[in-house]
């Protein structure tokens, strides 16, 4: 009996070594991992939500080329097509105050308005955003976004950053005039909600910004503290 409870004992050390080492390697690889590929979807507009698995983000890798460009925004405008209920249902979770207007924005969506749809879901994001952090979503300093400021002192690990990294590095839908070149197939809140750009109105633009919404009622959401 002494034998086999060694035996336990010195099997449970090893598996408890196997199962440390396997965390720590993924904690130091998988940020790396995951940076790219969030910031090449936000760079044309696409955001994920917390109910992505990360094995679903890592398939993604491989299909962000720019050969790949109508695959991804196929694959993503089905996703978030499909998803739009469960979006619904983060709102009325985390931000019960903006369901009734995010709810129209949606039945807008639903009825091709995307004329509605699109600035209505732009200018909600920006709210959900003050409310979590206190600061414009769309606010950038230099370049900058100011939601990086407010996100350093949050003191987030570096998985967390890596799912943050449009808010901290920037993105297509936050850049600036002399920037937006860069991001072609991205839209622009500063263009649209400032009546510049005529063209915005179309199902995959609100798709974007509803992966928009999904991602800062998940994602930012879980990142920051609960008061």
């Amino acid at each position: 009996m002494k034998g086999l409870n060694e035996a336990i004992a010195k099997l449970t050390e090893q598996v408890s070594l196997i199962v440390e080492t396997l965390r720590v390697g993924f904690a130091e690889r998988f940020p790396n991992e995951i940076h790219p590929i969030i910031s090449s979807l936000a760079d044309r507009g696409w955001f994920i939500s917390g109910e992505v698995g990360f094995s679903s983000l890592l398939e993604l890798k491989d299909d962000l080329g720019p050969e790949n460009i109508a695959l991804v925004d196929k694959q993503m405008s089905v996703w978030i097509s499909e998803s739009i209920h469960s979006i619904e249902e983060s709102v009325l979770i985390s931000f019960p105050q903006r369901i009734h207007i995010i709810s129209a924005a949606i039945r807008a969506h639903t009825n091709k308005q995307f004329e509605l749809s699109v600035p209505t879901l732009l200018i909600q994001a920006e709210g959900i955003c003050l409310d979590l952090l206190g600061v414009k979503l769309f606010s950038t300093n230099y370049g900058v976004p100011v939601t990086k400021k407010v996100l350093d002192q949050l003191g987030i690990n570096a998985l967390t950053r890596s799912m943050l990294v449009p808010l901290l590095e920037g993105s297509g839908i936050t850049a600036r005039e002399a920037d937006r070149h860069k991001y072609l197939e991205c839209l622009n809140r500063h263009e649209i909600l400032h009546g510049i750009d005529t063209e915005y109105a179309n199902e995959m633009n609100s798709l974007k910004a509803l992966s928009l919404i999904w991602y800062l009622c998940t994602i930012l959401s879980e990142a920051v503290p609960k008061v």
